[in-house]
């Protein structure tokens, strides 16, 4: 999805996700991911917001598995650019 993106203005990308358990994260490719958000395409990417559902009380091990999948973006931008929402209810 993020591959069909051509926007030298886009700034924010949000990620809206279901997740119980840690190795449902397995199904994307992480470093694909890191590589084409550091790409040109993404030169203004400021912040990566994930909006999870379905985690509960476990919210600062969640974030810790995202950051440590987008590593590589992460370690290129601030770290706050990173931001993990937790959404009540579902």
């Amino acid at each position: 999805m993020l591959t069909g993106i051509i926007s030298s203005h886009l700034e924010e990308v949000v990620l809206v996700m279901w997740l119980s358990a840690e190795p449902q994260l397995e199904l994307i490719d992480w470093a694909a991911m890191s590589e084409l958000l550091l790409s040109h395409r993404f030169f203004r990417l400021q912040r990566i917001r994930f909006e999870v559902m379905g985690m509960g009380r476990n919210q600062e091990q969640v974030r810790t598995w995202l950051r440590t999948r987008l590593d590589q973006w992460t370690a290129a931008e601030a770290a706050s650019g990173l931001e993990v929402k937790f959404i009540d209810g579902y």
